[in-house]
């Protein structure tokens, strides 16, 4: 894929047991570009590799990466739905410079 049509959202040092054990998970979402207030969710972050700790959601579609402007993680019930009930724990504005 060429830039602007994927994002890779990495974390690190996540507690694996207090979220595997508690039924939690970390979710990802999006804010658009466009005004609207409402935030998208992109998905929940999965062990991508154990021994370094890291995390990773992986986001491959054009359409919603350009419409992006900033993105933020919460703590979500893992059976949840598509609405947010945890508080922001790291919001970052993704810029100009990354939808080119």
């Amino acid at each position: 894929m060429t830039e602007g049509e994927s994002l890779t959202f990495y974390g690190f040092d996540l507690s694996e047991d207090r979220v595997a054990n508690a039924k939690y998970g970390v979710r990802v979402w999006a804010v658009p570009e466009n005004g609207q207030k409402s935030a998208l969710s992109l998905g929940f972050l999965r062990a991508d590799a154990k021994a370094q700790g890291r995390w990773v959601l992986r986001v491959e579609s054009p359409q919603i990466v350009k419409a992006m402007s900033s993105i933020f993680v919460t703590v979500e019930p893992a059976s949840g739905g598509k609405q947010r009930d945890g508080q922001k724990m790291l919001y970052a504005c993704l810029g100009e410079a990354n939808h080119s």
